[in-house]
């Protein structure tokens, strides 16, 4: 990747990180404080289903995405909700 490239690549990442920053002012204080619950607890899953795929429980590995997948669906339903309105 040239330089010029990576620049556009970091633009593009910062715009959609402001998008998705503007998406949330819709949330109210106790949707905003969900959705950093919902992170925290995802860095967690995502920390403990490498671990366990490092070990090799691939089944523990499954159940840890079901829960991950629980997580995101309903991060999204959250904002899905609040910036239809």
């Amino acid at each position: 990747m040239t330089l010029s490239n990576e620049k556009d690549a970091a633009k593009e990442e910062n715009a959609e990180g402001d998008w998705t920053m503007r998406q949330y002012d819709r949330l109210t204080p106790e949707e905003q404080a969900r959705i950093t619950e919902i992170q925290d607890v995802l860095i967690e899953w995502y920390v403990e289903q490498k671990e366990a795929i490092e070990s090799g429980s691939n089944s523990l590995a499954r159940e840890i995405e079901l829960e991950i997948k629980k997580l995101r669906r309903e991060k999204e339903e959250i904002v899905e909700w609040a910036t239809a309105s």
